[in-house]
Protein backbone atom coordinates (compact mmCIF):
# COMPACT_ATOMS: atom_id res chain seq x y z
CA UNK A 1 0.00 0.00 0.00
CA UNK A 2 2.60 2.34 0.83
CA UNK A 3 4.25 1.83 -2.46
CA UNK A 4 1.54 2.81 -4.14
CA UNK A 5 1.07 6.04 -2.20
CA UNK A 6 4.58 7.16 -2.83
CA UNK A 7 4.11 6.62 -6.67
CA UNK A 8 0.78 8.94 -6.47
CA UNK A 9 2.45 11.30 -4.74
CA UNK A 10 5.69 11.40 -7.19
CA UNK A 11 2.61 10.99 -10.19
CA UNK A 12 1.11 14.05 -8.51
CA UNK A 13 4.72 16.17 -8.43
CA UNK A 14 5.06 15.63 -11.75
CA UNK A 15 1.76 16.85 -13.15
CA UNK A 16 1.93 19.79 -10.74
CA UNK A 17 5.83 20.36 -12.30
CA UNK A 18 4.22 20.50 -16.04
CA UNK A 19 1.33 22.45 -15.18
CA UNK A 20 4.40 25.19 -13.53
CA UNK A 21 6.40 24.91 -16.77
CA UNK A 22 3.88 25.12 -19.14
CA UNK A 23 2.38 28.56 -17.54
CA UNK A 24 5.91 29.61 -17.49
CA UNK A 25 5.84 29.36 -21.19
CA UNK A 26 2.39 30.41 -21.59
CA UNK A 27 3.61 33.44 -19.11
CA UNK A 28 6.69 34.41 -21.57
CA UNK A 29 4.23 34.23 -24.83
CA UNK A 30 1.91 37.15 -23.48
CA UNK A 31 4.79 39.01 -21.85
CA UNK A 32 6.50 38.48 -25.88
CA UNK A 33 2.68 39.89 -27.22
CA UNK A 34 2.74 42.86 -25.25
CA UNK A 35 5.98 43.40 -26.66
CA UNK A 36 4.92 42.90 -30.31
CA UNK A 37 7.45 40.22 -30.30
CA UNK A 38 5.02 37.66 -32.18
CA UNK A 39 7.51 35.04 -33.70
CA UNK A 40 8.54 34.70 -29.59
CA UNK A 41 5.48 34.17 -28.40
CA UNK A 42 4.50 31.82 -31.17
CA UNK A 43 7.69 30.16 -30.33
CA UNK A 44 6.64 29.86 -26.75
CA UNK A 45 3.32 29.43 -26.71
CA UNK A 46 4.42 26.44 -28.64
CA UNK A 47 6.32 25.33 -26.07
CA UNK A 48 3.47 25.40 -23.91
CA UNK A 49 1.31 23.68 -25.91
CA UNK A 50 3.80 20.84 -26.36
CA UNK A 51 3.38 20.69 -22.43
CA UNK A 52 -0.51 20.33 -22.43
CA UNK A 53 -1.79 20.05 -26.16
CA UNK A 54 -5.45 20.27 -24.92
CA UNK A 55 -5.25 23.82 -23.63
CA UNK A 56 -7.71 25.61 -25.28
CA UNK A 57 -6.31 29.12 -24.13
CA UNK A 58 -2.83 28.40 -25.29
CA UNK A 59 -4.09 27.44 -28.34
CA UNK A 60 -6.12 30.50 -28.76
CA UNK A 61 -3.26 32.39 -28.13
CA UNK A 62 -1.06 31.30 -30.06
CA UNK A 63 -3.96 31.76 -33.29
CA UNK A 64 -3.80 35.76 -31.74
CA UNK A 65 0.15 35.72 -31.84
CA UNK A 66 -0.23 34.13 -35.60
CA UNK A 67 -2.65 36.50 -37.01
CA UNK A 68 -0.77 39.17 -35.29
CA UNK A 69 2.66 38.61 -38.13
Amino acid sequence: MRKYFVLLIFATIAKLTIAQSSDYYFNKGVDNMLSEKYIEAIQNFNKAIELQPNNSEFLSNRGVAKQSL
